[in-house]
């Protein structure tokens, strides 16, 4: 999917709520996010690829709450070593610098490395979320292969595949998804195992 395309099914399915919220917040989402890729980028260009990879991991596994949150403290303050830029460390030090001795201050710091990267919150992953995601990215690759050269098809059976989380009725956004997919039996197939995988067990 290039670029551009990309741009726009993603602007379809998050776009609205995006600009849903207050000016104030999403001002302080983006610039969480600018700070995250300015530390990631850093740190690929002085430590190497393998380096951005431990500090995109530590911060996905603090999302997911796959660790505790001393193990996230111990890889970023490593990062942080890694790095030497003091500035950017200072942008990290409210939370690199708390105590996690009480439930207190473990909890404070959470909401502290929350505020830092923008997360809303934490939440404890279920048990299929990787297998989950990982079925997304074969849907749409699979979409991609075969409506490589029908672009518009690809972007709105994507931006649908992508907003169904967001659907109030999601057995009718999904019926909608099918339809859109109808004409390509293997990749109706493939949608109605991962709609039988997630049912009762990990939000979309």
């Amino acid at each position: 999917m290039d670029e551009q395309l990309a741009a726009r099914v993603f602007d379809a399915a998050y776009g609205d709520h995006i600009r849903a919220i207050p000016k104030e917040e999403a001002d302080a989402w983006w610039g969480a996010m600018d700070l995250t890729d300015k530390v990631a980028k850093r740190l690929a260009e002085k430590s190497g690829p393998d380096a951005e990879a431990m500090f995109r991991k530590a911060l996905g596994d603090f999302a997911w709450e796959k660790v505790p949150l001393s193990a996230t403290k111990h890889t970023l303050i490593h990062v942080f070593e890694l790095l030497d830029d003091q500035a950017l460390r200072a942008a990290y030090a409210d939370f690199l610098d708390a105590p996690l001795d009480t439930a207190e201050q473990e909890a404070a710091s959470r909401a502290t490395l929350c505020r830092i990267t923008g997360f809303p919150a934490t939440m404890a992953m279920k048990s299929n979320t990787d297998e989950a995601q990982a079925q997304m990215l074969a849907i749409i690759e699979d979409a991609e292969l075969r409506w490589e050269d029908q672009p518009e098809r690809l972007e709105q059976f994507v931006t649908k595949l992508l907003k169904m989380g967001f659907e109030e009725d999601r057995e009718e956004a999904f019926k909608d998804l099918i339809a859109t997919a109808s004409s390509e039996v293997g990749l109706v197939e493939r949608l109605t195992r991962f709609k039988e995988d997630l049912d009762g067990k990990v939000e979309l």
